[in-house]
């Protein structure tokens, strides 16, 4: 951040700005209005700059003598997401981050260099009334002298793209006259108060991770180990038709999955291991959702080696093959963060036990559990814990003869003798896994056994009133309307299985969403589109990477909106016509509604 220069020059004055916003919210936003406290005396400044022990800045100053900060109404006016404080408060925190900064250590003379300087004054405050995210001014002589600061507590302060406090008030009184976005945000006026809506990025068409990956084709492991260092973006630009690269190193390889670590010692084999009872392992991955066109023979090494590559696009990789009257499935690489393990999914458990019986073992840390389904539901749940020691090499180490204690207890009790590397080794049917979708979860009703409608959820906006005056066929068609809006937002009614769901919904039909159906694919790909390029993204280097963060944010809005409509297809209506309008993208949604509203009105001849 360069020094403010002569920003104090070129922005005009304090007294100018709050002119400016005052006159604004007169004519538009008077709810908001109500909330900027009447100006403090000169007085009660020279008293507050004794106690704190330091003059404060010219802007500052002028400041307070046109609003002593704001109260914590609703529509209350916020500037960069939190509200300017009253002088008390300013006082307040700021004595309150000395005393604590008096226990920290400092890093340096340097003006961020610190935990907080007594030199520094909190301006705001949170909209729930905190100080844990807050502006400062910097009071000390020099370059710095009346920059706006920002402290979040947990990280280190830094300073706004604000040379000082008239700068950003007359960004405030630019952004209320003109509608201009202010940090990514615009504001809008609803109900006589001022809400700030973020301004989404076009959706466009972003690169289709999937697509590059059908059009690369399954890799076939080479003889000598693949480097791991080629970054993805290679792997991109080789899908799309460019030339391979020219440096040596196999243009299939991915740079941040699989990555070895040297191990202080050989570790067992313990992975984790889904059993089925009395299927073949065919009818077990087609269970757990992977597509039959990714099915066939591979060893682990191939596995392992396809997993990581473009082909796989981070799916999962699962192998399967059969243990006596049982057959297993283990995970061979993809997305294994333990948190995310396909095997230990609940949505993979039921519908793999489904008329039938599933057990699960799994390590995680010092612990090892043993999870048992039955006919779709949870039958048994055990868990056991090794002791866990700081000081070993391996301090895992201590769970794995309790991981191999619990494999050999499953031959008394479920009849199942199975040795993971044996088990393992050679070629099993395999194939990549389409995750089927976490479950939908509604929430909780009241205690008549209603959906409470939360304000707060609804983004300040009133949809009970609208609930409570209008027919249950108008809140259909009105959130028909919002659906068809947000499917536009988000580019998803481009695709024939989600428009042909809005039109069976607009003649009332029912429409069908259940697992391998046409729409239920669509929406599981869009989630692996999200989830590759989020993965891709993340670990871009440089310009290496063709997922540039526009394309991540595209998938990410349309998986957001793939979510909106499973739970309007599934849930009542007021739960899923609250989804919709939670996920709305345009910042005019909430007029939008009410035009919908009066149109709704006027085609079922409804007055409210």
């Amino acid at each position: 951040m360069v020094s403010n220069g002569d920003d104090r020059t070129l922005s005009p004055p304090v007294e100018e700005s709050w002119a400016r916003i005052d006159a604004w919210l007169v004519r538009h936003a008077p709810e908001t209005l109500r909330s900027l406290r009447p100006p403090v005396t000169t007085e009660a400044i020279a008293e507050a700059e004794r106690t704190l022990g330091l003059a404060f800045c010219p802007d500052l100053v002028a400041s307070l003598l046109c609003h002593d900060g704001t109260d914590l109404d609703t529509g209350v006016l916020t500037v960069d997401g939190v509200t300017l404080s009253p002088l008390a408060g300013i006082v307040a925190d700021s004595l309150f981050r000395r005393d604590i900064g008096r226990d920290t250590e400092e890093f340096g003379e340097a003006e961020l260099a610190a935990y907080w300087r007594d030199h520094w004054v909190m301006i705001t405050r949170g909209v729930a009334g905190d100080s844990y995210d807050g502006r400062f001014i910097t009071h000390r002589p020099g370059e710095d002298y009346g920059r706006v600061g920002r402290f979040f507590t947990g990280d280190a302060p830094s300073f706004t793209e604000w040379g000082s406090l008239r700068a950003m008030l007359a960004d405030l009184a630019d952004a209320l006259e003109h509608r201009r976005p202010m940090r990514g945000e615009v504001p809008i006026v609803h109900g006589g108060a001022v809400h700030w809506e973020g301004v989404p990025a076009p959706v466009g068409d972003p690169v289709s991770l999937l697509e590059l990956a059908e059009r690369a084709g399954e890799p076939e492991r080479p003889d000598r180990p693949a480097s791991l260092h080629t970054p993805y973006g290679a792997l991109l630009q080789a899908a799309a038709g460019a030339e391979t690269p020219s440096d040596g190193q196999d243009p299939s390889a991915l740079s941040f999955v699989h990555v070895a670590y040297p191990r202080r010692s050989p570790a067992p084999y313990q992975p984790d291991v889904l059993f089925a009872e009395g299927m073949p392992p065919g009818e077990l991955l087609l269970r757990m959702g992977v597509r039959p066109e990714s099915l066939r023979e591979r060893s682990k090494g191939q596995a392992v080696f396809a997993a990581s590559r473009l082909w796989a696009a981070t799916r999962p990789m699962v192998r399967a093959g059969t243990c006596g009257a049982w057959s297993f499935v283990v995970q061979e690489g993809g997305d294994i963060r333990p948190h995310e393990a396909e095997l230990r999914r609940p949505e993979v458990l039921r519908r793999v036990s489904a008329a039938s019986r599933a057990v699960l073992l799994y390590g995680q840390g010092n612990s090892v559990t043993r999870t048992v389904y039955e006919d779709g539901s949870p039958a048994a749940d055990d868990e056991q814990q090794a002791p866990f020691d700081p000081a070993s090499a391996d301090p895992w180490g201590a769970a794995r003869p309790l991981y191999a204690r619990m494999l050999a207890e499953l031959r008394p009790d479920f009849g199942i003798d199975f040795d993971p590397v044996e088990a393992t080794r050679g070629e099993l049917l395999s194939g990549l896994v389409l995750r089927y979708p976490d479950d939908l979860r509604a929430p909780d009703p009241d205690p008549d056994g209603e959906f409470e409608l939360d304000p707060e959820d609804m983004r300040d906006f009133d949809l009970g009133a609208i609930v409570a005056a209008n027919s249950d066929e108008v809140l259909r068609r009105l959130f028909l309307r919002q659906l068809r809006r947000l499917m536009t937002e988000t580019g998803l009614d481009g695709f024939p299985e989600i428009s042909g769901a809005l039109d069976l919904l607009d003649r009332g039909e029912p429409v069908a969403s259940g697992d391998d159906t046409p729409l239920d694919l669509r929406t599981r790909r869009i989630e692996a589109e999200m989830r590759a390029s989020f993965t891709v993204g993340i670990h871009r280097r440089a310009e290496e990477t063709e997922v540039a963060p526009d394309e991540l944010r595209g998938w990410g809005t349309r998986y957001n909106g793939a979510e909106a409509l499973r739970r309007f297809i599934r849930f009542p209506l007021l739960v899923g016509g609250s989804a919709v309008l939670h996920s709305r993208l345009s910042p005019d949604w909430r007029a939008e509604v009410l035009a919908d509203l009066t149109a709704v009105r006027a085609e079922t001849h409804e007055n409210p």
